[in-house]
């Protein structure tokens, strides 16, 4: 990451930070509390739905590839706003992005486990794919706040030439990364503690923590 010497609010670190955590915390949810998939994580998804096939559990297939489909729903929803509604030219984009997720997450706070599964991976998908495609760049370079591959590759790749190259500025820039990714970690680690106290309400934990990123994009307009 090539750092600026104005580092817009919704690409600083700090956010990145809490939406990884937000990240990682609404995969452990769907995986504990809504019938062990990921609302993220579609490669692991893909994997689930491998191995499910496999053993001729179909119905297990089907309930990994619905987050799939409806995170691919998510981005072109995304991309569609941004493109043919030209919301992305509206400096409150990616704030009115956030009050979205809120707002659908808390409602599926209130889906009983009575409620089929699919259902709730399918709305948490959506607008985690809308996070994803909303937030996607950290101090002038790329990175994910739902899943880790691709920031576990730039760490390292930075980490490479902080040692090799004395590059300080991909030392500093691998150490933001490594910040991210703990961050995603530390979400699936305490939604999982909560999960064994709140069950299904889990969520709205996750909701208090996107209400954080929000007062700041809006404090700094």
């Amino acid at each position: 990451m090539n750092k600026s010497n104005s580092i817009k609010v919704e690409e600083s670190l700090p956010i990145g930070l809490e939406l990884a955590l937000v990240g990682g915390f609404m995969d452990a949810y769907t995986y504990i509390n809504r019938g062990s998939v990921f609302a993220t994580g579609q490669t692991g998804n893909l994997v689930l739905m491998g191995i499910r096939l496999s053993i001729k559990d179909y119905y297990g297939a089907l309930m990994a590839l619905v987050p799939i489909v409806f995170f691919l729903f998510g981005v072109f929803a995304a991309q569609y706003s941004k493109d043919k509604m030209h919301i992305a030219q509206n400096r409150y984009y990616q704030s009115d992005i956030l009050i979205f997720e809120i707002v659908i997450l808390f409602f599926v706070g209130f889906l009983p486990a009575a409620v089929p599964n699919y259902i709730a991976n399918a709305i948490i998908s959506f607008v985690s794919a809308m996070q994803f495609s909303s937030f996607r760049t950290m101090i002038n370079g790329p990175y994910s706040t739902v899943f880790c591959t691709g920031n576990m590759r730039s760490f390292a790749e930075l980490f490479y030439k902080g040692i090799f190259e004395k590059d300080k500025e991909a030392f500093s820039s691998a150490a933001s990364y490594a910040v991210i990714i703990l961050a995603f970690l530390s979400g699936g680690i305490i939604s999982a503690v909560l999960s064994q106290h709140l069950f299904v309400k889990t969520i709205w934990v996750a909701c208090a923590l996107l209400i954080i990123p929000l007062i700041s994009i809006n404090r700094s307009r």
